[in-house]
């Protein structure tokens, strides 16, 4: 692979530092192409600064405000269920925590996804990424649009970006504005949920929250010693996001705590409850200091405390603070160079063992635009811990543009996950035990795609192929009982997406997407991760200034049996099996509707009811694989919810 990629490569940056020829065109050009509709749409997190869908050197989906008000939601990860090859799951030990994109995900935590809240990370050292708070208890009022990119993304954000990287991207702070909605529905769920925002000359401050108390529905299943019981998914917790700026400043914070019941980390009853609190702050500075480059700096700090299971009560902190500084230089009009770095200090205790590590990443990415319809961008990132070795990620990547509203992308990219504090600290004795000299996993990813947008319709073919090496998973310990987590092998996994959106008759919205992919392992052993291998995502809304209305439905297919895996596998619960997810929404604006004074605050009512086809959802538990199954899903829901927008 290395061999065929080096003249390209090579090519690029010849390219790149060729004279210019009579007619250079700005990169500049190619942001501002006439790209109508959703391929115009402003994206970020694929190049760190703003740059349209189009243009944009990965393979995205954008969820944007009006999206989510067809959809209807009551937490980010009914969101996040509409991408793309991406499925929401569920972790026996950690329930709501659990994203698979591309099917590169089988444990507690989705640390092969990094998640961001307005371009800066949310994760943690401990486990990766116990974001429980985040996926129940960000404010959704409060999303403007989330960016998802399906590939790697360690070249400018290190660590986790691996399978992909998904951006939650807030709502501007307005003059003075404010609005506060209230929720009850099925399984006695409770939330109340508010934002508020104000803005002057050089400055602006804007906060919200969200606060949820859900009884759950009650589960009957057998855990792994055959003891045949209930437990109840109860959840509650508080989250709140602020930001402010002022002039070069700007500064964001979200800070969330989750308590919820489940089947445990070891899938036994009784229930168990996990409690989770995350804080994470940025500072930021901003400043053009030449002509022609913009320097960057911020300040982040994570901070975890819990992971505390009622089945596994040692003591688990983490303190993770990253400092970054990049830059931005426009070396020509038609040549953009985007470099820095970022130092990671990590502190934290798993299981009552105290640990400590540093990373240091720097960073460099080059963009060319030889004529106004090709870019090509070039870029690599060294990356270096205590814990291993020095290593490199390299992205290469080429957007033509023939035409203003037809596009070709043809990328490759590795990224990388560097071992969590779980992985080489814990240590449970005859059960699992941790390995402080494992190499992080790696993958390499080709990718292509093929879109159209204009202001009618948006439509992309993607295929890709993946391999990830150096997995981090378990073993037989040959040192005693239990299990030795230890770099196991390699994967391999490979798949064709097709997403489309069609806007018609003036407020009639049509989208879906299909997807598909298989995997094998170095075992030979087929689709691994037990992910779905064709997931196929539909729905229909229509809107107009007094309601809207919504159906649609996420279909994911048969997962692998986990017998290929464990023969001896206990069968005691319900077979997993394909599922529909269908939801609908309905969205009135009372002041309209009623014809209610215009002196009156804007008040709406939404209803919103999801899995309607009370589908038993239920997925193999792939953490420990001793029993076949487990839920991950409540059976049908009705919600009403009540806004007042001042």
């Amino acid at each position: 692979m290395k061999n065929r990629l080096f003249p390209l490569f090579v090519s690029v940056c010849m390219f790149a530092t060729a004279p210019a020829n009579a007619r250079d065109f700005s990169i500049q050009d190619l942001y501002n192409l006439d790209i109508e509709g959703l391929a115009n749409i402003e994206v970020s997190a694929a190049s760190k600064r703003s740059e349209s869908l189009g243009a944009a050197p990965s393979i995205m989906s954008v969820v944007t405000r009006d999206d989510i008000q067809r959809y209807g939601a009551v937490n980010l990860h009914d969101v996040l269920n509409r991408v793309p090859s991406l499925q929401v799951l569920n972790s026996t030990g950690s329930p709501n925590n659990t994203v698979s994109l591309r099917a590169a995900t089988n444990q507690h935590y989705p640390n092969r996804i990094l998640f961001l809240i307005d371009g800066r990370p949310v994760r943690d050292s401990y486990g990766g990424h116990l974001n429980y708070s985040l996926f129940t208890h960000y404010p959704v009022s409060n999303i403007e649009q989330i960016e998802v990119i399906r590939g790697p993304g360690s070249v400018l954000y290190g660590t986790n970006a691996y399978a992909g990287v998904v951006n939650i991207v807030s709502k501007a702070a307005c003059d003075a504005c404010a609005e506060i909605s209230t929720t009850y529905g099925s399984f006695g769920r409770k939330d109340q949920e508010g934002r508020a925002s104000y803005s002057g000359e050089d400055w602006s401050i804007s906060g919200a929250i969200k606060s949820t108390d859900v009884d759950g529905e009650k589960f009957v299943i057998t855990d792994e010693t055959s003891t045949r019981g209930e437990y109840r998914a109860r959840e509650e917790g508080l989250g709140y996001f602020v930001k402010g700026h002022y002039k070069n400043f700007n500064a964001t914070a979200f800070v969330g705590r989750a308590r919820q019941t489940s089947l445990g980390i070891f899938a036994r009853l009784p229930e168990s409850v996990s409690d989770g609190r995350r804080s994470t702050v940025d500072i930021g500075y901003a400043e053009q200091v030449f002509d022609n480059t913009k320097i960057e700096a911020h300040l982040t700090y994570n901070r975890l405390r819990g992971g505390l299971n009622t089945d596994a009560p040692e003591l688990n902190r983490d303190d993770l603070l990253v400092a970054e500084l990049g830059l931005q230089t426009q070396l020509r009009d038609n040549l953009i160079l985007s470099w820095g770095g970022f130092a990671e200090h990590q502190d934290g205790v798993v299981a009552d063992t105290p640990y400590q590590q540093h990373l240091h990443n720097l960073y460099g990415q080059l963009e060319w635009m030889p004529t106004e319809h090709f870019k090509f961008v070039g870029g690599l990132q060294l990356n270096d811990s205590e814990a291993f070795k020095a290593d490199f990620s390299p992205r290469l990547a080429m957007v033509y543009q023939p035409l203003g509203n037809i596009g070709v992308k043809a990328m490759f990219g590795k990224a990388f996950r560097s071992s969590t504090a779980i992985e080489r600290e814990l240590f449970i004795p005859n059960v699992i035990t941790g390995n402080s000299n494992m190499k992080p996993e790696t993958i390499e990813t080709i990718e292509g795609q093929v879109f159209y947008g204009d202001d009618v319709v948006y439509a992309a073919l993607s295929a890709y192929k993946s391999r990830m090496q150096d997995i981090i998973g378990r073993v037989a310990n040959p040192a005693g009982a239990g299990f030795l987590i230890t770099n196991t092998g390699e994967q391999v996994f490979h798949g064709v997406e097709f997403e489309s959106q069609l806007s018609f008759y003036d407020g009639w919205q049509v989208e879906g997407s299909v997807s598909w992919q298989e995997g094998e392992s170095d075992t030979d052993i087929d689709n691994p991760t037990f992910s779905a291998n064709l997931m196929a995502k539909l729905g229909v809304s229509y809107k107009t200034d007094s309601w809207s209305l919504g159906l649609y439905d996420s279909w994911f297919g048969t997962p692998e049996d986990l017998r290929a895996t464990n023969p001896s596998v206990l069968e005691v619960n319900k077979q997993p099996d394909a599922y529909h997810l269908v939801s609908a929404n309905l969205n009135v604006n009372l002041n309209d509707t009623l014809g209610l004074s215009g002196d009156l605050p804007e008040m709406s009512v939404t209803f919103y009811g999801e899995n309607l086809l009370n589908e038993d959802i239920y997925f193999p538990e792939y953490n420990r694989k001793n029993i076949n199954s487990f839920p991950i899903d409540t059976g049908r829901a009705a919600y009403g919810r009540f806004t007042v927008k001042f």
